[in-house]
């Protein structure tokens, strides 16, 4: 957020996010809710897990500051084994060197600018990015991507779809059209409902 991670001291500390854990139209449902006052922004994930078919991931942004332009960067870390094949502002394209599964993410989002798509591979600047920890005091290369989105909206969305092989366009659950998000499931929509800000779907 601005080029600051989310503070790990312990003056922050905000306990536990969740707000909701259970099933949902076969699959599960996680949502978690935080408020970072000093980033001024609250940030609501929802995590929508189906067995056999994939992830989609639900960022919802308040923006506290929307009087001038602000910057958002997405980080997901994918593992030491992982190749890029695809990269660009709509997703992205993986190979895993280990057994040669094809990992497939998709992005969308409400605001109109596209985010710009970076590769990080055992990056040491400007900052430490595409590293993971096996041990103790230890450090290796591993792959991230991060989309890096610029924002003035008080309010905005983000859509992050992951699935084995390649995606089918009418599997998603989770979708932004026409600058909206579309709940696909009446089942989900009926839980999002009482979850996510009155009016957001």
């Amino acid at each position: 957020m601005d080029g600051y991670n989310s503070s790990r001291q312990k003056r922050d500390a905000y306990g536990s996010a969740i707000q909701h854990v259970g099933t949902c139209d076969g699959g599960w449902l996680l949502v978690g809710r935080v408020s970072h006052a000093r980033l001024k922004m609250t940030h609501q994930r929802v995590v929508y897990y189906r067995p056999g078919v994939g992830v989609e991931v639900l960022d919802i942004i308040r923006n506290d500051q929307p009087q001038r332009l602000r910057d958002f960067r997405w980080w997901w870390h994918i593992g030491p084994d992982t190749t890029p094949l695809e990269l660009s502002p709509v997703g992205a394209r993986f190979e895993d060197a280990s057994d040669q599964q094809r990992l497939t993410l998709q992005v969308e989002s409400t605001l109109e600018r596209a985010p710009r798509a970076c590769s990080h591979h055992g990056q040491r600047e400007p900052r430490l990015a595409g590293w993971y920890s096996p041990g103790y005091l230890e450090a290796q290369p591993s792959q991230a991507v991060s989309f890096h989105f610029q924002a003035q909206e008080p309010r905005f969305a983000v859509v992050s779809r992951w699935g084995l092989g390649e995606q089918d366009a009418q599997t998603a659950v989770l979708r932004i059209e026409q600058g909206k998000l579309q709940v696909a499931s009446e089942a989900l929509y009926q839980a999002l409902s009482e979850l996510l800000e009155h009016g957001f779907i």
